[in-house]
């Protein structure tokens, strides 16, 4: 296979997906700073996203908060449709590489830099620029998210993702182009595995990982697995890379892995309680875990603080029905159960879809402790059924969260979130609410007739409806429970 010289081995012959990463909003990297009782930036004027894919975090982030916000990829086609959102959003959008963008004159210093998926798959030049950038461009005492794959999580998957990169690079045909090429390795893979080797055997997680990975849509797998360059690190050598900028660890963005009672069996906490070295504390973690994916924040400049007062200045808004929230949740460990009387209280507050201090909360449920509702808000919260609220919004602001909006209803491309000015970020928002909520006077009848320009229908029950009358009342039915449920929702939090 050949490769261009401007993409430096990554993966460019097909788009990244329209994914929005949440752990890039910085309100939820402010609540992970409570959690560990570390102190957050007073306000975050300026942010930059490295590597933004095609630009939907950047820009909802942008639109969705005071804040103002910087982004480069260094893919001139996922640039360019990263620019046209931003002229509504007011992101600002280059196209440098990382070598690049740090000696772009034109750049502010950043109390907030976030970079999601990229570590792991550039070059060690590209993870040396990036360091640099980190160095040169954030200020004193501001924020870092970077996520990463890490070992131990990825010893076994590891060589299964070599083995298919040496069919590429042995087998694989530039002129059929990538899409052919990763199936035609994830096939040889399968054949690989139904050979019964003795790596499977002694290696069975190796499998179960390949399976999963065959669910995955091409674009995904392509920038997954396909890079030149793949590297998976402990945490440790991330440390190492970034004390050269000055930076300490703080917290873990995915608020579940903050909580120790929530992913830690009482004999593991018993070990990692012992181990007061904050480096060997956080590798002592991932072995306990099996941690396959990391999501930290770092901080230039660490300074403890008394969290209860900032906590209780806290604010969440419930983004969803009240009787949509499960007592079960997934976390690390499996499933948390929250209980009965202890989440009722609090949802019977947060049902009005308005934002609500902590302070607020301990004071209306005074049979609770201000800790005990501060871990259940971290586990609805961490499971995404709270949000974090922006502590202002200005007209500006939800003007330009209307309009991308607006924009992203209207697109070809599937983009499954809205900026919210309440929360400073995105929410998940399907195809037919959006198409409802740019629909022109008959809800029903207008989603219809989009959908059919862009060559799709409605579906029930797994089946897509072809018949007009059929699609059509359906839509009707989805309409008025989009008018009763989720409008309301969509009005509160600014969408609309």
């Amino acid at each position: 296979m050949t490769t261009n010289t401007w993409n430096d081995g990554y993966c460019t012959e097909i788009g990244y997906t329209y994914g929005y990463y949440p752990n890039l909003n910085p309100l939820f990297a402010k609540m992970a700073f409570l959690q560990k009782g570390i102190r957050f930036p007073d306000c975050i004027e300026t942010a930059c996203e490295l590597g933004f894919g095609q630009g939907i975090s950047l820009n909802i982030h942008a639109a969705a908060s005071d804040t103002v916000w910087y982004g480069t990829d260094f893919n001139p086609a996922q640039a360019s449709f990263a620019k046209d959102l931003a002229s509504v959003s007011g992101a600002h959008v280059f196209d440098d590489s990382f070598q690049d963008f740090v000696h772009n004159k034109s750049l502010p210093d950043f109390d907030f830099i976030g970079l999601h998926g990229i570590w792991s798959w550039v070059s060690a030049a590209n993870r040396q620029a990036i360091v640099d950038f980190i160095a040169k461009k954030l200020k004193v005492g501001g924020v870092l998210y970077i996520s990463y794959n890490t070992f131990p999580g990825w010893a076994a998957m590891a060589p299964v993702r070599h083995l298919m990169m040496q069919h590429v690079e042995a087998l694989g045909a530039s002129g059929h182009g990538i899409e052919h090429n990763v199936a035609n390795a994830m096939d040889f893979m399968a054949t690989i595995f139904a050979s019964q080797t003795a790596f499977e055997r002694a290696q069975p997680m190796a499998k179960q990982r390949f399976e999963e990975a065959k669910t995955k849509d091409s674009h995904y797998l392509a920038h997954e697995y396909f890079n030149k360059d793949w590297e998976p690190c402990y945490f440790t050598d991330m440390n190492a890379w970034l004390s050269q900028a000055k930076l300490s660890y703080a917290a873990s963005a995915s608020l579940f892995d903050n909580m120790d009672t929530l992913i830690l069996s009482q004999d593991q906490q018993k070990v990692v309680d012992a181990i007061k070295d904050p480096v060997l504390n956080q590798q002592v973690r991932d072995y306990m875990i099996n941690q396959q994916f990391r999501r930290d924040l770092w901080v230039k400049g660490l300074r403890p603080i008394h969290a209860d007062a900032g906590v209780r200045a806290f604010m969440v808004v419930l983004p969803k029905q009240a009787a949509d929230v499960p007592l079960e949740n997934a976390c690390p460990r499996g499933t948390i159960t929250l209980k009965q009387e202890q989440l009722s209280p609090i949802l019977a507050i947060l049902e009005d879809h308005k934002p609500h201090s902590m302070a607020e909360l301990e004071e209306k449920i005074p049979n609770q402790s201000l800790a005990t509702l501060w871990q259940t808000i971290g586990v609805l919260v961490g499971a995404g059924h709270v949000y974090p609220v922006e502590a202002t919004i200005r007209p500006e602001t939800q003007r330009r969260s209307k309009n991308l909006n607006q924009m992203i209803a209207n697109s070809a491309e599937s983009i499954s979130t809205c900026a919210g000015p309440v929360i400073g970020g995105g929410l998940p928002v399907n195809e037919i609410d959006q198409l409802f909520l740019v629909a022109d006077g008959d809800l029903a009848n207008s989603a219809l007739q989009a959908l059919k320009k862009r060559g799709r229908r409605p579906v029930k029950e797994g089946k897509a409806l072809e018949n007009d009358d059929e699609a059509l009342a359906e839509l009707q039915i989805m309409a008025e429970k989009f008018r009763q449920d989720r409008l309301p929702v969509y009005k509160a939090l600014g969408i609309v």
